[in-house]
């Protein structure tokens, strides 16, 4: 299926609920986190992806064209091009190697952040396991 289509996000809502133990994986985390994808092929446009965590719980994940998402009370912004994101959810690249190459910017509490790497990087490798055409 599409990356970042409608029904991968679907099957990306069921298969982290289904795969993510919210204490061992995510840590009993609360955050929040708006993804904005850039030049993503083919008319370069950018994508708002939305993600919720309470108490280690994925309770909302959102996608939107028009930049509306921004409006949410995210605790994290993280920006970077589309062809970052494609290696980091295909596990070519790490979430913390993205951060220290600058390959993603984040705007938020970044000490904060770096408590949230490897919870991103479960969350990353269970959505490796939906068949994804990038």
């Amino acid at each position: 299926m599409k990356f970042l289509s409608d029904e991968w996000i679907k099957t990306a809502k069921e298969i982290t609920s289904e795969k993510l133990d919210p204490e061992k994986d995510l840590k009993k985390a609360t955050t929040s986190l708006i993804n904005v994808i850039d030049n993503i092929p083919p008319d370069g446009k950018s994508v708002y992806f939305y993600i919720a965590v309470k108490n280690g719980i994925i309770t909302e994940m959102l996608l939107d064209q028009t930049g509306s998402l921004l409006e949410k009370d995210a605790e994290f912004v993280v920006t970077g091009n589309y062809d970052t994101f494609v290696q980091i959810l295909k596990g070519e690249m790490g979430t913390l190697i993205a951060l220290i190459k600058n390959r993603v910017k984040i705007k938020g509490d970044k000490v904060k952040a770096l408590q949230f790497v490897k919870p991103m990087d479960k969350l990353n490798s269970c959505l490796r396991e939906i068949e994804t055409e990038y």
